[in-house]
């Protein structure tokens, strides 16, 4: 799991750069728009026929597998008659919708109100990108000599919905470039312990069943916050700001109750 949280970190570095860079027709006359489209569907088509022609997998059943659509939907069902991974669910799914708001609305803010191009659009994503590797590699682990995993969601929940509450409220250039490193920082602090929340929630034979909630319920949350970008002329970009850093902050004071509740379990059953 580490290792595909860094691979997806260097994925958020590495993209938004080059989308910044291929889309700005200020460094090369063959940049447009459409050139970052064309870069992706050339390394999506790569890393198909690589996957096809190299992946072999050992634990497939016999006979003809079936792709099962309704699949995260029943995960998500199956997910509701579970209390401890139902409670989870709520709590990633508004962190989900407060970063998927902060990192739709911070662009649109950068772009109306300091008029940035796309490359410098890019690198902003790449500098939150590099901050979710320093949040994995080393602050995760620092604070897990001395915190548990719940008690690091909350901080990294706690943390983020602040800082992105600050960039609605002191929306300057450098002061939105200083908070997005935390943001991105401790986002990436609750989601890895978020996930290790879901997996401990359960025995070991389900564990991959709660990862698979966690991405449904992730898959869901982005899609409402795509929808949700629909209000901006409603609200604002400050306003949608302000909404994701308070859904943040909600995910935070739910996660406080679930560590509260578990102590108590803990407590009970060592007495």
């Amino acid at each position: 799991m580490s290792i595909m949280s860094l691979a997806f970190s260097v994925g958020v570095i590495v993209g938004p750069v080059l989308g910044g860079v291929t889309s700005d027709r200020t460094i090369s006359r063959c940049f447009n728009y459409g050139t970052p489209f064309l870069l992706v569907g050339a390394l999506s088509l790569i890393c198909g026929i690589w996957t096809w022609s190299s992946y072999r997998d050992t634990a497939a059943p016999s006979g003809k597998a079936r792709v099962d659509l309704m699949l995260p939907l029943r995960i998500i069902y199956q997910a509701a008659m579970h209390k401890e991974v139902a409670f989870l669910s709520v709590v990633f799914f508004l962190m989900q919708v407060g970063y998927g708001l902060y990192l739709q609305t911070i662009m649109l803010l950068l772009q109306t109100k300091f008029h940035y191009t796309s490359s410098q659009l890019g690198l902003f994503s790449g500098v939150i990108g590099v901050c979710f590797a320093l949040g994995l590699l080393f602050v995760v682990r620092l604070m897990l000599r001395v915190w548990s995993v719940v008690d690091i969601a909350k901080t990294g929940l706690l943390i983020a919905g602040i800082c992105q509450i600050l960039s609605a409220v002191f929306p300057h250039e450098m002061v939105l470039w200083c908070l997005a490193t935390l943001v991105g920082c401790f986002d990436m602090v609750a989601y890895t312990t978020m996930y290790t929340a879901f997996s401990d929630a359960v025995g070991d034979e389900r564990q991959g069943w709660a990862l698979g909630v966690a991405g449904s319920v992730m898959a869901v949350a982005w899609v409402l916050t795509g929808l949700l970008v629909n209000l901006l002329p409603l609200f604002g970009e400050i306003g949608l700001l302000l909404v994701g850093g308070f859904s943040f902050l909600l995910s935070f004071l739910m996660m406080h109750a679930y560590g509260r509740s578990r102590a108590a379990l803990n407590a009970r059953a060592a007495s």
